[in-house]
C-alpha cells in the first residue's frame, strides 16, 4: 500500500513541479493567481521545482530496494535468507 502511495505521489508531483519552474511567469499567473516580476522570483520558483523533483526522485527511489546504494542491504538480507 506504502508503495502505491508513494508512486501516486510521485506522478502528481511531477507536473506541480513543472508549472512552478519551467515557465513560472506564464504559468502562475493562470493557476495560482501569483505574479513572477522578476529574475529572483523566477530563480525562487526553478529552487522550488527542484525540491519538488528530488522529493519524486526520492519517493521512487525507495520503491527499487537496489536503487539508491541500497543494493548491498539488498544482498545482505537475501544471503541472510538462504542461509
Amino acid at each position: 500500500m506504502m508503495k502505491l502511495f508513494l508512486l501516486v505521489a510521485g506522478v502528481f508531483l511531477i507536473p506541480v513541479a513543472l508549472s512552478y519552474g519551467v515557465d513560472p511567469a506564464a504559468t502562475l499567473p493562470k493557476f495560482m493567481n501569483i505574479t513572477v516580476e522578476g529574475t529572483d522570483d523566477t530563480h525562487i520558483f526553478r529552487a522550488l521545482m527542484g525540491l519538488y523533483l528530488g522529493m519524486v526522485t526520492a519517493a521512487v527511489s525507495t520503491l527499487n530496494p537496489l536503487a539508491a546504494g541500497g543494493a548491498r542491504s539488498a544482498q545482505l538480507s537475501h544471503s541472510a535468507r538462504s542461509a
